[in-house]
């Protein structure tokens, strides 16, 4: 029979069990009431799928009873249906059936007679009473209005693999898309239907394709994230600020291994109230997960600028003899320390340097250390979370100002001797950056000049091209203002200079380590090897890219002092 519809509502309900039809009815709600409707509904049985579709006007005479009893087989667009729209449904009465599908256009007064036509196509997996392979309806959460979403992050070691879930459906799992890095899902706010759902290996090959996604978005599209593994050393800041606009409040606080969930879209207003973040600091971020019922816009909560208010209460508890001179300044405190943009420097985009991590060396002069990583917050392009300031025991106050600065804090094992803690700081920078062939190491009282990192952008490619450059240091001992002018000039030298330097990882492997006392215990640097490098030269700039932080305190209290004074 091709004849059998009717004006209202045109049902049909499918036994999930059996796949056989088990009622068929037109309701018309122009010129009866909804009672039966309402009857009908509450007739029907968990484990069946209920399919509408509307002719002509199917919304004159609902009642809120009906509407709700379509809200709970999982409608999103009922309560808002109007005279003349067009609406297809497809629901399920019961806690493991298919996601609902549904379309509607709505009928705008004296524009045209008729909506343009709504259809749903597709396939229900069936049977729908047991959990089908890709279904995660059993963590979904159960909506009486918008759309169900569950994300998870979690501890690798526990074979926690990252999970987005809409709609009842896998959309990220183990198998299906997720892996290192962040784990996207776009959905059309208005739809709900999913359009995007990728990977993005933001610890190897960076967050250029992630960042042309995120400028690309439209205020309708929903963006759904959870980390796994490692998805911080490669997120460039310009990445990290878009997922902010998204309306992330600690994506910029993201560090390594760090465990992450968030949704957000463009347009909103403050930060997105769904979002989780629990700090990894070497290991694996414990789990964070996230279930919701989303609607199609985001309401956004005020945003609290925690970052600026840790650095009041920083200088509050840490400059009672002001010891932090113009950073703690009153006037300056409310300051955020966000990175310098690369800004002209895009020559510069996906260079290695800016994966490369750069070790900051802390020990007791704590003031000069903010100096340091001040003058690297400078660097145009700075990612900092591959900054590791490594300090000397687990002390409360190095590693809050490390995390001002969106830097990464390393406790070592607590040592008598400055040279100590150079070995313990290149075995955990190479322990916990197992892919980097290089390191740059920066001392306590020397701070960065500019085009820092332009300079080991341009030099590092040479470590790779000829074996026999020992090093490449952004210092040089024989240069002095009003003489060396010329920044692009380098020279090859049978010296060691250090002190703003790179360590060759095989170098470390096989010159250093275990070997420390015999090669590597002489201060400064340039008088480790007993000054033979057995053929091999440094490279150093003609014009200095590192510079000395000469003060009192560093003179009386730091491992230069002997050096110096």
């Amino acid at each position: 029979d091709t004849h059998n519809v009717g004006r209202g509502m045109n049902i049909v309900v499918v036994d999930g069990h059996s796949k056989e039809v088990y009622a068929v009815d037109i309701f018309d709600l122009y010129d009866h009431d909804d009672a039966e409707l309402i009857r009908f509904l509450q007739s029907t049985k968990d484990g069946q799928l209920v399919l509408v579709a509307s002719y002509d006007d199917a919304a004159y005479k609902l009642t809120e009873e009906s509407r709700d009893l379509l809200t709970a087989l999982g409608s999103r667009h009922i309560q808002d249906l109007r005279f003349r729209d067009s609406w297809v449904f497809l629901g399920y009465k019961g806690t493991h059936g298919p996601p609902p599908k549904e379309e509607v256009h709505h009928h705008v007064e004296g524009e045209d007679e008729w909506p343009q036509q709504a259809e749903v196509r597709g396939c229900a997996l069936l049977p729908t009473g047991t959990v089908a392979p890709d279904s995660c309806a059993e963590f979904s959460p159960r909506c009486d209005a918008g759309s169900p979403v569950y994300l998870f992050a979690g501890d690798k070691s526990k074979d926690h693999w990252p999970e987005i879930c809409v709609n009842g459906q896998y959309m990220i799992k183990a198998g299906k898309v997720g892996w290192r890095g962040l784990n996207v899902v776009v959905v059309d706010g208005k739809t709900f239907h999913v359009t995007l759902a990728k990977n993005y290996d933001t610890y190897e090959l960076g967050s250029s394709e992630l960042e042309d996604l995120l400028w690309k978005l439209d205020e309708n599209s929903l963006v759904l994230v959870a980390t796994y593994d490692e998805a911080s050393r490669r997120l460039s800041s310009y990445a990290r600020n878009l997922l902010t606009e998204l309306g992330s409040s600690k994506v910029k606080e993201l560090g390594y291994r760090d465990s992450w969930v968030f949704v957000g879209q463009k347009g909103i207003v403050g930060a997105s109230v769904y979002e989780k973040h629990e700090k990894g600091g070497g290991y694996f971020g414990g789990s964070v997960e996230i279930r919701a019922c989303l609607s199609e816009k985001l309401t956004g909560v005020k945003r609290q600028n925690t970052q600026n208010a840790a650095r009041k209460a920083f200088c509050v508890t840490y400059n009672q003899g002001g010891e932090y001179g113009d950073f703690c300044a009153e006037e300056r405190q409310g300051e955020p320390l966000s990175p310098a943009p690369l800004g002209e420097q895009q020559d510069l985009k996906d260079n290695p340097v800016f994966s490369t991590p750069i070790v900051v060396i802390a020990r007791t002069a704590l003031n000069l250390v903010q100096q340091t990583l001040e003058s690297l917050r400078l660097q145009p392009g700075l990612n900092p979370r591959m900054v590791q300031v490594m300090t000397d025991g687990t002390f409360d106050e190095p590693q809050k100002l490390a995390e001002l600065y969106g830097c990464q804090p390393q406790g070592l094992q607590p040592t008598t001797k400055y040279v100590y803690q150079m070995h313990h700081a290149m075995a955990r920078v190479f322990e916990v950056f197992k892919d980097v062939k290089y390191a740059i190491f920066l001392d306590e009282g020397f701070r960065a000049t500019p085009g820092f990192l332009r300079y080991f952008a341009k030099t590092l490619s040479l470590l790779d091209d000829d074996d026999s450059i020992f090093s490449v240091s952004a210092w040089n001992p024989n240069g002095f203002e009003g003489i060396s002018q010329d920044a692009s000039l380098l020279y090859r030298t049978e010296d060691f200079p250090a002190t703003g330097w790179v360590v060759r990882r095989s170098v470390w492997e096989t010159e250093i380590r275990g070997k420390e006392k015999d090669c590597c215990m002489v201060f400064p640097w340039h008088g480790w090897f007993s000054g033979d490098l057995k053929g091999r030269e440094v490279i150093v700039p003609d014009v200095s890219r590192v510079g000395l932080t000469l003060t009192l305190i560093l003179l009386t209290h730091s491992p230069w002092h002997g050096w110096f004074s």
